[in-house]
């Protein structure tokens, strides 16, 4: 007997104008007519849900900020916060980003810094509501539960927002590329996995290996598939990393003597490192 359903959001339930389908409303009638729970899993905050769902929300359960915030009806939220000192540590590093905005995602409010970029603030409002711009050093202020910190680079995360963060937080919190602009930082353990490789591999086996995906799906094994082949592509990613590094003398004295060609070396290395971690585990 089916008990629950959970669904993503973006390339799930949204159509392509991110917008809810409008069969939604009869479906989830029919749910709770039958029992059944619906839950929406989601990088997103519960502002941005809760009001995109209207007075559907009342009776939804919502897994926000990729896990840091879970929502069940008519009860007090699970909160998963960022400690303050990390969250300083995260905002120090991001000064130098050369295209990247931290943005803080609290429960009640979001904040971001003030800037020029217009194309970097529309990205930003595509995903969160009447967020609270503010001078940079104000961020340092804030004073609520912060579930995640979400880097909006509009230059690819991966070419410097990535080892920059990793180098600031080593391997205590979660660093996930989510997006083509977006990296989120959260406490361990919480992400909704899986992440961008499992995401690459679900998108390749569909249209590629129908009849994998298939024996996949309705074998009840399609995540656990996909969050294992994320674990091992992020695995071997940070392995060949270390590899090259140490093989092309790419470390502290090369950063601390010229921090732009470290950073360009780390971003070489890192695509090299990619090219064949999708080689290996995602394209096959």
């Amino acid at each position: 007997m089916i008990q629950l359903i959970a669904t993503d959001m973006d390339g799930t339930l949204l159509d392509e104008e991110k917008q809810l389908p409008a069969q939604l409303p009869a479906l989830l009638e029919e749910l709770y007519r039958r029992d059944i729970t619906f839950a929406v899993a989601s990088g997103r905050s519960h502002m941005m849900l809760t009001n995109l769902f209207g007075e559907l929300a009342e009776e939804i359960i919502f897994i926000c900020d990729n896990g840091a915030c879970v929502m069940y009806p008519h009860e007090a939220p699970l909160l998963h916060s960022l400690p303050k000192d990390v969250i300083h540590r995260i905002l120090d590093a991001c000064r130098s980003l050369s295209a990247g905005v931290p943005v803080l995602c609290g429960f009640h409010h979001i904040y971001y810094p003030e800037n020029d970029n217009a194309a970097m603030q529309h990205e930003i409002r595509r995903y969160y509501r009447d967020p609270q711009v503010v001078p940079y050093d104000d961020l340092y202020a804030v004073d609520e539960p912060i579930l995640k910190v979400a880097l909006c680079d509009t230059n690819g995360p991966a070419k410097e927002a990535y080892p920059v963060m990793h180098e600031a937080l080593g391997d205590a919190y979660e660093l996930l590329i989510s997006g083509d602009c977006w990296m989120d930082i959260m406490c361990k353990g919480v992400t909704k996995h899986y992440g961008k490789y499992g995401r690459m591999r679900k998108a390749y086996i569909k249209e590629h290996r129908p009849w994998l995906y298939a024996e996949l799906l309705f074998g009840g094994k399609l995540v656990s598939h996909l969050n294992s082949i994320d674990d091992t592509a992020h695995q071997r990613m940070e392995l060949l990393i270390q590899q090259i590094q140490e093989q092309q003398g790419v470390n502290e004295e090369l950063k601390s003597r010229d921090r732009m060609g470290w950073v360009g070396a780390c971003n070489n290395i890192r695509n090299a490192a990619e090219e064949i971690v999708l080689n290996e585990l995602i394209y096959c």
